[in-house]
């Protein structure tokens, strides 16, 4: 059995400029090691924290990592980055496989109007699409005889993703891959510790998929971990042509199947 661990990641424009869902996959022995290689690393910052007097990281949470923010206020840059290449040297010795997939929002709400009441939910959906076609085409190729189940961060979206996940699954006879995934769940970060490092990983594709808009170098952090041997694969996005082709599809579709798309989506 193969696992993957979801999380998506987006700035906070009403519309998102950019949305990203990004999912590790490995082993359910590399599930083992990852696991206690994380949980290894955040005591032994911890250890170092305590003697310091300073507050702990109950978590590691991207967002708040890169911003100091939250329980890495306080923080200074060389201790940013030297945290940085230790959770690079976890996925050094860890192997895993990154997929993802991002839409930019705004450009979707322009193309395709019908989205607007709900853009994300139309990215989720559309994406965890994708997502599971792509991982499909690529690591269950590789590793043909064995099945995956999904774990997602828990978010407003869980019913619709599971919808959406037996959607495919269950009814949809065109997917190929339907008999090699076998769940999709619901997460806590608290509970799923593999759920960080995704959060690390849809962060960091997320900042590079923002690039065309900030017109920045790529990420340090990002060019580390996808130049691993480790590592394989990484994001792939929606472009405006890609957008236009896909509301050409949804316009063919028949009235009750666009019903059900956006009733999905979580559009009324």
């Amino acid at each position: 059995m193969l696992r993957g661990f979801i999380d998506e990641s987006h700035d906070g424009d009403n519309p998102p400029k950019v949305f990203e869902l990004s999912c590790i996959v490995t082993s359910d022995a590399g599930c083992l090691f990852f696991d206690m290689e994380w949980r290894a690393l955040l005591e032994s910052k911890n250890e170092e924290l305590r003697r310091q007097g300073r507050e702990e990281i109950s978590r590691f949470h991207a967002a708040d990592f890169n911003n100091y923010q939250g329980d890495f206020k306080g923080w200074t840059p060389d201790e940013q980055k030297d945290f940085s290449r230790r959770m690079v040297r976890v996925f050094e010795r860890n192997p895993v496989h990154i997929h993802g997939w991002n839409m930019p929002l705004q450009l979707l709400v322009q193309e395709f109007p019908e989205t607007k009441p709900n853009p994300i939910g139309f990215a989720y959906i559309t994406l965890l699409t994708h997502m599971m076609e792509q991982i499909g085409d690529t690591t269950l190729s590789i590793y043909k005889q064995d099945a995956i189940s999904l774990h997602h961060d828990r978010c407003d979206y869980d019913a619709a993703l599971q919808e959406q996940f037996l959607g495919l699954v269950a009814e949809d006879s065109t997917f190929k891959y339907r008999n090699r995934f076998a769940s999709l769940t619901s997460e806590s970060w608290q509970d799923c510790l593999l759920l960080q490092p995704a959060d690390l990983i849809a962060y960091e594709n997320f900042k590079e998929s923002m690039r065309a808009h900030t017109n920045r170098d790529r990420r340090g952090s990002l060019a580390a971990i996808i130049d691993l041997d480790a590592v394989s694969g990484r994001s792939r996005g929606f472009t405006q042509q890609g957008i236009r082709e896909m509301k050409s599809i949804v316009d063919g579709l028949g009235e009750d199947a666009k019903a059900i798309l956006f009733a999905a989506a979580r559009i009324k």
